[in-house]
């Protein structure tokens, strides 16, 4: 019996950590309040491929078809100081340009995140078009 009841009460207690990880932390905002203090961390927008394993945290869904607008709208959310666009685990099938801004930080998720290029575009294109502003 006792050991039911500490099992319950340390979930009871993670899940309302887990709850409050994600209130602090959720959003593209680069501000936040933790313990009644408030801090500034660079914006981060997360994009999850169409086959991604999980999509929970996802701001952006790919549809494995021409995914390089999910990817460029996602850009595009950041402020203009910049900001990290997280590629979660997938296939990201492209077929134009993924076009840079500054200060941003694009990032995959280790082997498990690749970027395809289709069509009768390879070669026919820079994967990525690096610009001061985004234009």
């Amino acid at each position: 019996m006792r050991r039911a009841a500490f099992l319950l009460g340390f979930l009871l207690l993670a899940s309302s950590a887990a709850a409050q990880f994600n209130t602090i932390w959720g959003g593209v905002s680069g501000q936040f309040t933790a313990n009644g203090v408030g801090y500034t961390r660079a914006a981060t927008v997360v994009v999850a491929a169409s086959n991604s394993k999980d999509t929970t945290h996802a701001d952006y869904l790919c549809t494995g078809t021409a995914d390089q607008t999910c990817i460029n709208t996602a850009i595009a959310a950041l402020p203009s100081g910049g900001g990290s666009v997280l590629l979660l685990d997938g296939l990201y099938t492209i077929s134009a340009q993924i076009t840079s801004k500054s200060g941003l930080w694009l990032q995959g998720s280790g082997t498990g995140t690749v970027v395809r290029v289709v069509g009768g575009s390879a070669g026919g294109f820079s994967m990525i078009k690096a610009t001061a502003n985004g234009a």
